[in-house]
């Protein structure tokens, strides 16, 4: 009886310590409209959520005005007078080129006794075929919800805060650019919050800060009523191509905090990303953090920079606990001393030998290994057995989280399965000594390369290890003081860890869930004294029973993998018409033909590369040929024409008549400088071979080209994109089922009308 009492509590304090790691980064209860006018209400929020996303809303469209219109008649009403900062936006961050007409909405709450300025942040563009609840409709909402709490308040906030409501960030941080390039008063901001979403649900992360943040994170621990915060985020974020309109102020060196909700990828930039799907909750939290953070840093005179970074996570109380990261090294190397230590202190006195140490450290590789592979490999099988899994390009599936306890069920049945077998043959200090190995390792590894990141790994093993020198031999008895050391020795693992095995798999989708799961084999391997007293003398019960669960996890995921109306199939389909050839067609980026694209394409379509057209489709699309549409052809007018040195200077209006984007490509020509509407895009040192452009294009667009006199003018292809299907086109056809919703492109993007037409600059040149 004794032996099963101490089984239970070892069991409850294992899941206890799992479960208290989520419970402390849940948002908070939203708040009702009913809520003091002086705090944030989610409900509030809401509203201006349902307004802003009532349909896409991409820059150079009829409704990304109407969502400016809103968004400045609300600072309006609430006293903040906006202003509009218009300007063509280029580019930094990407290898093409992408250039936009953007317009910023900028507006400015003055404080009482200014000593900083802080600036919030969000982009209220959206992508093509989203109506962008989450992204980034959250972020204006939070920013104008908690303006109305802050002019509430009876004493106004002491420092100055700005307003920066961004356009084109989902173009290339166009609006971003922008106000970085040409805001005079630029270098006056203190501070920059930023408010993202990659998602409709989940905790507000803080996931980015500004390089040096020693002396932000102390402030944002005290600011932050609800942080969800963690160096490891920062460390991963920065060695990833991922960008936001923050990556702008960083390079302009303005300090910055930046945050986002992540849960339900699979709604980020498409038709799901809905008010009805986006979690009130997240929004509260989002509020929340917000008004703390601006009535914090809005009342303190807070340093402007840092010559260190800090190693920051959740504690146990729901705050922070943070540290400079020049301390990370010396702990690892402790850590490691005191491994060290231990070791030899074994060694002689015959508790471990070369021989079990080295089978111990082989065991563990192996074992991880295997678990890392087979989940790489099972889900490469899956995925062969679930053909519809391909219809959605964001890599992710709706019910990834079968699939995570599927893998997480049955690599801990590997792990209790061979571990058992072998603890038959080996005493517990041995079997340990190849986990904690790997650990220190990866302890001292990460604190040399990524101090920031090292205390995943820093503090559980340290805590553990503790805990094992405390309780030698006796780490496999059942006694209440050998439970109560256990649970305080191996609860840092579970807690620290476990968010960040599920955590993967939500930020990197489940083609990266190899990666949690050679985590959570590293946390076995970590806790496994602790693990094995809770299933001693049943283990291979244990490991058949997970076997059979993870089974039944897969059988439910096969019975979730088709699509509904809360969990839609993505299709796409064009129509592309080349103006010179007077061709066109229907074109779709799909695997095959389905049961709504078929009325396009027919069941005679062609695959491969689409013929006469050049566009960025890939090799392979399915094409049909099909009647052209009323597209007019874009008409040029020579403004200017001038040489300077061997330079020839020529400048024209084009009215393209329709469109909200356009490539232009100049290869395999002596095009040295691109201006539009006066500025200039490229010049000889930076010169690509073509642009994006995005604007209206029923207003006309001045272009001037610089090219060698020598030479030729100019061969320039020209691609325009229109948001819409031609309406002359697609009379005949079904709408989508409720189902189905289009596939989330970029520029090209699903049901969008593409044209294309090549421009003899010296064939206008002789006409005029």
């Amino acid at each position: 009886m004794q032996t099963i009492k101490h089984r239970l509590v070892l069991g409850v304090i294992l899941v206890f310590s799992v479960w208290f790691s989520f419970y402390l980064i849940q948002p908070p209860e939203p708040k009702p409209e009913s809520n003091p006018e002086t705090e944030f209400s989610a409900e509030r929020a809401f509203e201006h959520i349902k307004a802003l996303a009532q349909t896409p809303h991409p820059l150079g469209t009829a409704a990304n005005d109407s969502s400016r219109s809103y968004i400045m008649d609300k600072l309006r009403q609430l006293g903040v007078e906006p202003t509009v900062q218009s300007g063509i936006g280029i580019g930094s961050s990407f290898d093409r080129g992408l250039v936009g007409n953007t317009n910023n909405i900028i507006a400015k709450m003055e404080g009482s006794d200014p000593q900083r300025t802080i600036l919030l942040m969000a982009h209220y563009d959206s992508k093509p075929n989203t109506y962008g609840a989450g992204d980034d409709a959250s972020g204006i909402a939070t920013i104008l919800e908690s303006l109305r709490a802050l002019k509430s308040q009876k004493q106004p906030l002491q420092n100055d805060v700005w307003i920066l409501l961004t356009d084109g960030e989902e173009r290339g941080l166009l609006g971003a650019e922008l106000f970085a390039d040409e805001y005079e008063q630029l270098q006056e901001i203190d501070l920059v919050l930023n408010f993202e979403s990659r998602g409709s649900s989940g905790p507000s992360m803080m996931f980015e800060t500004s390089e040096n943040n020693g002396h932000l994170i102390p402030h944002f621990a005290q600011a932050t009523p609800y942080p969800v915060a963690n160096s490891l985020m920062y460390t991963v974020y920065k060695i990833l191509p991922n960008d936001t309109d923050m990556s702008v102020t960083k390079r302009a060196g303005l300090n910055g905090l930046n945050f986002a909700f992540t849960k339900d990828f699979l709604h980020y930039h498409t038709m799901l990303d809905t008010p009805e799907n986006l979690s009130l909750a997240s929004m509260q939290h989002h509020g929340s953090n917000l008004l703390g953070n601006v009535r914090y840093f809005g009342n303190t005179d807070f340093q402007q920079q840092s010559n260190t970074e800090f190693v920051y996570f959740n504690n146990l109380t729901g705050g922070l606990l943070y540290y400079p990261s020049g301390w990370s090294l010396p702990l690892a190397v402790i850590t490691a001393l005191l491994f060290i230590a231990y070791l030899i202190f074994l060694f002689r006195t015959e508790r471990i030998t070369v021989g079990t140490y080295l089978g111990s450290l082989i065991l563990f590789l192996i074992t991880i290994t295997i678990s890392g592979l087979f989940t790489f490999y099972g889900w490469q099988v899956i995925k062969a057995l679930h053909p519809s899994y391909e219809w959605i390009i964001q890599g992710e599936v709706y019910n990834h989280t079968w699939y995570f306890w599927a893998f997480s069920l049955l690599v801990s049945a590997i792990f209790v399965g061979i571990y058992s077998w072998i603890q038959t043959k080996l005493t517990i200090q041995p079997l340990i000594s190849g986990p904690f190995t790997i650990w220190i390792l990866l302890s001292l590894i990460t604190a040399w390369y990524l101090p920031t990141a090292s205390y995943i790994f820093t503090w559980p093993v340290l805590m553990a290890l503790v805990g094992w020198i405390i309780l030698g031999d006796d780490l496999t008895t059942f006694s209440w003081k050998s439970s109560l050391i256990l649970a305080v020795a191996f609860f840092w693992g579970l807690f620290i860890i476990s968010p960040y095995i599920r955590l993967v798999q939500i930020m990197l989708t489940t083609e990266m869930l190899f990666i949690s799961m050679i985590l959570l084999g590293l946390l076995i391997g970590l806790t496994w004294p602790l693990i094995t007293q809770i299933i001693k003398n049943h283990e291979f019960k244990w490991s058949g029973g997970l076997t059979a669960i993870a089974l039944t996890c897969f059988v439910a995921a096969s019975f979730t993998s088709g699509f509904d109306n809360s969990h839609k199939k993505q299709n796409s389909v064009n129509f592309v018409q080349n103006l010179d050839s007077e061709t066109a067609y229907w074109v779709s980026r799909d695997p095959h033909v389905d049961e709504w694209t078929q009325q396009f394409l027919s069941d005679n379509y062609q695959t491969g590369t689409l013929p006469g057209i050049s566009l960025p489709f890939g090799d392979e699309v399915l094409y049909q040929k099909t009647a052209t549409a009323n597209i007019p052809r874009p008409e040029f007018e020579i403004i200017s024409d001038s040489s300077f040195n061997s330079q020839r200077h020529l400048t024209l209006r084009m009215n393209a008549g329709q469109g909200i984007a356009m490539k232009m490509d100049w290869r395999n020509t002596s095009t040295s400088q691109i201006k539009i509407e006066g500025k200039a895009i490229f010049d000889a040192k930076e010169m690509g071979q073509y642009l994006y452009y995005f604007t209206d294009f029923s207003e006309p667009v001045e272009l001037s080209i610089r090219y060698l006199k020598t030479q030729r003018a100019p061969s320039l292809q020209f691609t325009f994109v229109d948001s819409n299907l031609p309406t002359e086109s697609i009379e005949n056809y079904q709408a989508r089922p409720n189902h189905i919703i289009p596939a989330p492109y970029s520029v090209f993007s699903s049901d969008a009308t593409i044209w294309q037409t090549n421009v003899e600059l010296e064939e206008i040149l002789s006409e005029n």
